[in-house]
């Protein structure tokens, strides 16, 4: 008899969690929506490919100070390989999987009530010059770590190429 209530008692809690999950996903599914959140991720990507980009294009121009010698086909062949380089750690994420990151975790930390009313926020004109405004400051934010990188790597690089050296020839 006690088995009996124990598991109508255990059925019992698991449907209210099932009813309680299938609330905060749906819920955090219309903030994710409201939020404009796969237009936001996929900014972040490009951002990211660029950032990349720049990058690898500076380590590309050391190299090529570095070995003067390289022909044209070489030279070429390097920046081919280092933008399909490139290519392939952008696209090592997924979108998807990061929009679903970010509501697994607004599911965890927020119940449906409260990711209702900051989507219903969001939903009005305010809400949607706070996402815009956010969005700006995701931008500057990105910027400035790119240009940071960018500096520090173009005066890094150099380094990196004479440690290069002497570990190779030995002096």
């Amino acid at each position: 008899m006690f088995k009996k209530i124990a598991m109508s008692t255990m059925l019992a809690l698991a449907a209210q969690v099932s009813y309680a999950d299938d609330a905060s996903v749906a819920a955090a599914a219309k903030l994710a929506d409201s939020m404009h959140l796969q237009e936001r991720i996929s900014g972040f990507k490009l951002q990211a490919q660029a950032m990349g980009q720049r990058q690898i294009d500076q380590i590309v121009t050391q190299i090529q100070k570095s070995v003067p010698q390289l022909s044209d086909t070489q030279k070429t062949a390097i920046r081919v390989a280092a933008s399909e380089f490139i290519a392939s750690v952008s696209n090592s994420w997924s979108s998807e999987e990061v929009a679903k990151i970010y509501t697994a975790s607004l599911i965890k930390d927020l119940p449906p009530e409260v990711i209702g009313k900051i989507t219903d926020f969001y939903s009005t004109e305010q809400g949607q010059m706070a996402l815009k405004a956010s969005s700006n400051a995701d931008q500057s934010i990105v910027s400035y770590i790119s240009s940071a990188q960018e500096k520090a790597m173009a005066t890094s690089y150099p380094v990196l190429m004479d440690n290069f050296k002497s570990i190779i020839t030995g002096k």
